[in-house]
């Protein structure tokens, strides 16, 4: 009786999977990494003194991408292959200079292809679960969130040198008839402060266009 309610309670809740990638989803992965899409992704950081802007990406045939992004009135573009340094849309390589006086553009230039982002942390991921609606989570080890978390204090804090800890994450994926549709990547952290600690966190919804 125990057993039968306790898989009950797995159905309704999400059932696990062993520490390898479901299969389905390397090969929506694979197949959205062969293809040429769009997508858009929205950030949140609740609590924070500043918006991210949403930016809109294309990927192209040769596996570049375009990525353009709106902060107030001035439209970012910029361009980024995969292994490579993103660039700006004149093919000029930002500066350390360009990216501290435009927190947005070093955001935008942070940016990876989602098929790319998605293998990378899928790849590196155990503890795979499938919840109510059908999509895949797990979470991130703290060498996968920390440099997500680095690269937004740094563009983001005042401070030169930020410092964090307890850096964490998790990461929801949808398919729908077998192709990648959205992800979800949530990561968290403890930044130190001059008065004391503040618990920071980073919420992107990313969006496949197209697949």
């Amino acid at each position: 009786m125990i057993q039968r309610l306790f898989a009950i309670l797995l159905l309704a809740w999400g059932t696990s999977f062993a520490a390898e990638p479901p299969s389905e989803l390397l090969t929506a992965i694979a197949r959205l990494n062969r293809e040429t899409y769009g997508w858009t992704t929205t950030v949140e950081t609740p609590g924070a003194p500043f918006t991210i802007p949403p930016l809109s990406g294309t990927v192209r045939e040769d596996r570049s991408a375009l990525m353009t992004s709106r902060s107030g009135r001035q439209t970012l573009r910029a361009t980024i292959n995969e292994g490579s340094p993103s660039v700006a849309e004149d093919g000029s390589a930002p500066t350390n200079r360009d990216r501290a006086a435009n927190a947005d553009l070093a955001d935008l230039l942070d940016t990876r292809i989602p098929a790319e982002e998605l293998k990378s942390l899928v790849a590196a991921a155990t503890d795979f679960s499938r919840s109510a609606d059908g999509s895949f989570v797990f979470p991130l080890r703290e060498n996968q969130a920390r440099p997500i978390m680095e690269r937004l204090a740094k563009n983001r804090s005042p401070m030169a040198h930020p410092t964090l800890s307890n850096c964490s994450g998790t990461v929801q994926v949808w398919l729908t008839r077998d192709r990648l549709t959205k992800y979800v990547l949530v990561t968290r952290a403890t930044l130190s402060l001059p008065i004391g600690k503040k618990e920071i966190q980073r919420r992107a919804v990313v969006v496949i266009e197209n697949p």
